[in-house]
């Protein structure tokens, strides 16, 4: 299996990207440190604790996840 190759971790109830890692999908996709993660492949994450948010984001290696996330001092969510 395969993830995006990133730490997450909880902030003020929010998911957010602790650390993506260099060359892998979240780091290549644009992600960056203190993203939220707002919905991965249309799963609402509000109420989600972190291991049930990794296991959304993990799969079978080389599958595509829809992940949006909030970047801080951007209005509008972004999708990637």
């Amino acid at each position: 299996y395969g993830g995006i190759g990133a730490v997450i971790g909880k902030k003020n109830s929010r998911t957010i990207i602790l650390m993506p890692y260099e060359n892998f999908p979240a780091h290549k996709a644009g992600l960056k440190i203190g993203d939220e993660l707002v919905e991965v492949d249309g799963v609402d994450l509000k109420d989600k604790n972190t291991n049930e948010v990794s296991k959304l984001l993990k799969g079978a290696a080389g599958t595509e996840v829809k992940v949006t996330v909030r970047r801080y001092g951007m209005k509008d969510k972004m999708v990637v």
